[in-house]
């Protein structure tokens, strides 16, 4: 079956970006429908380049990206898509690094969500 966006040799090609090489798909960082994506995408490459996946990370948090916007099931099940991708993908004598980076992670959300509940909390202790 030949859809629009696929070229004479089976291949898909993007009409919005004809330069685009077939096959190849162009995600923004800027695009907020692209964010979670690029996330996930990020934490399923950490077992194989830890530094592009800090770099994809930090460059979403200074466009103001936290992850938040995504629905608390939707993030529990994305946590355990990432788990399990990091350990298919980690050779052993890497797992242990990958887990303790993997749970650095986690609790750093989980305080940073904290905080924010915090701050919440008192702004609405100081509502008249």
């Amino acid at each position: 079956m030949k859809g629009e966006h696929i070229n004479a040799e089976g291949m898909f090609q993007s009409d919005k970006y004809p330069t685009c090489p077939p096959d190849k798909f162009p995600m923004s960082f800027k695009d907020p429908m692209a964010q979670d994506l690029i996330e996930e995408y990020a934490h399923r490459r950490r077992g194989i380049d830890a530094d592009l996946t800090e770099d994809m990370l930090g460059r979403l948090r200074t466009l103001g990206y936290d992850g938040s916007k995504l629905p608390n099931d939707q993030s529990e099940e994305q946590v355990r898509r990432w788990a399990w991708d990091m350990v298919r993908t980690t050779a052993p004598d890497e797992m242990v690094h990958a887990i303790g980076q993997t749970v650095l992670a986690l609790l750093t959300r989980l305080n940073e969500t904290r905080g924010k509940l915090a701050d919440l909390a008192r702004k609405l202790e100081a509502r008249p």
